[in-house]
């Protein structure tokens, strides 16, 4: 059996900070600690590059978010492209709007391009490894970690989760919030198909394509290596009729008068759990959630990954306190504090929108308007993409 190597701080406890989740969240909240002097360590199941399913849209909210981190160059590295134009349609009919900072990335490229940032700024990183919440132990938590044959136990004084939308799983007799996803709650589907997939009838590579029924909706964009992302929002009764989450995609794409895929997916069809969620807390003593580990709202505006780095980066000033000996309880009444008056403030037009998309009646009419004025949509451009004001968060 195999056991990681671990060296013993200044404060003899093993780890400050265990991050468990390697996506945009869990990397740049690593990233931010291990730069401010904590040995902090991170966690992920996957191995990388991999592909999730994701519309692999980052808002300039987002952009600015990881220049404020100093990783501004990790988008140009990358070739991230710059769309133009969000052509909406919906029975067969298009209402094209405009689009401002906001970028196309592959989520293997820059999930992969911040955990490289991570290890340069000093963090530990276990890829391939499950992790598993353990018990409070003495001013710190366990966390039991594996891959294979090969198991460890490893001790933090704070642990972030960081896991998306799969909770943080938990050993018996630990707390672990629980997590609740609301009613008649969208799963996601995604594919990655190539360049060629939709023929001579491909989107336009500085277009970011959302194709609306009255089942859901799929959003269709062009990678920088030129292949095709498809990500859906559809109802689980729509996936279930259709006979699986690509059949339930094609129906959608065809009844809105949108071309359909001519070849298989090089990534073939993958869904996920219900969207829209929430804990029942973000957090426990010693724990705090992150990014959709702690809720997710269906992000019609491709708001997910940018949620996700405004939490990551909200989050150290917190952890901060709890390592230089703040009550960890009182932490979490903070933080949770903090994401609400957040979630409350950047959330408001995303669940505006999924409203709208629910009612037939209610997409027609509001895609009317827009096509005969679009310069109604600005408010809806300018929240997706413009930076929000630094915040000054502490605990």
């Amino acid at each position: 059996m195999t056991t990681p190597r671990l060296e013993a701080t200044p404060h003899g406890t093993g780890l400050d900070v265990l991050v468990i989740g390697g996506g945009p969240a869990g990397s740049v909240a690593a990233r931010a600690l291990a730069r401010d002097g904590h040995r902090v360590a991170l966690v992920d199941r996957g191995t990388h590059p991999r592909w999730k399913v994701c519309g692999c849209c980052l808002s300039g909210r987002g952009v600015a978010e990881l220049e404020r981190e100093g990783l501004n160059g990790i988008i140009a590295q990358l070739g991230a492209r710059r769309p133009r134009r969000l052509v909406i349609r919906h029975a067969g009919r298009d209402v094209r709007l405009p689009v401002d900072g906001t970028v196309v990335v592959s989520r293997s490229g820059l999930d992969t391009a911040l955990l490289d940032a991570a290890r340069d700024a000093g963090v530990d990183l276990y890829t391939g490894w499950s992790a598993t919440l353990g018990a409070l132990e003495e001013g710190s938590r366990g966390v039991r970690i594996r891959r294979g044959d090969d198991r460890a136990e490893l001790r933090a004084r704070i642990v972030i989760g960081a896991t998306g939308l799969t909770p943080v799983p938990a050993t018996d007799g630990t707390t672990s919030p629980d997590v609740a996803t609301a009613p008649g709650s969208r799963i996601g589907i995604g594919a990655v198909l190539p360049a060629c997939g939709f023929g001579d009838r491909g989107p336009m590579p500085d277009h970011i394509h959302m194709v609306v029924g009255r089942e859901g909706y799929v959003g269709i964009s062009t990678l920088e290596d030129g292949r095709i992302d498809v990500a859906a929002a559809i109802d689980t009764a729509a996936v279930r009729n259709a006979g699986g989450p690509g059949a339930a995609v094609m129906a959608l794409l065809r009844d809105a008068g949108h071309p359909c895929p001519r070849i298989p997916p090089d990534l073939g069809w993958r869904g996920t759990p219900e969207l829209t969620r929430a804990a029942d807390r973000p957090g426990a003593e010693r724990l705090l959630l992150i990014g959709d580990a702690a809720s997710y709202v269906e992000p019609f505006t491709g708001e997910g990954m940018t949620w996700a780095i405004e939490d990551a980066r909200a989050v150290v000033p917190h952890v901060t306190a709890i390592l230089e000996g703040a009550d960890p309880l009182q932490v979490l009444a903070a933080w949770t504090a903090d994401r609400q008056d957040r979630s409350t403030r950047g959330r408001r037009l995303v669940r505006a929108v999924a409203w709208i998309s629910r009612s037939e009646w209610r997409i027609r009419t509001t895609l009317g308007i827009l096509r005969t004025a679009p310069v109604l949509a600005k408010p809806f451009v300018r929240s997706a993409t413009s930076p929000l004001p630094l915040q000054q968060d502490t605990p």
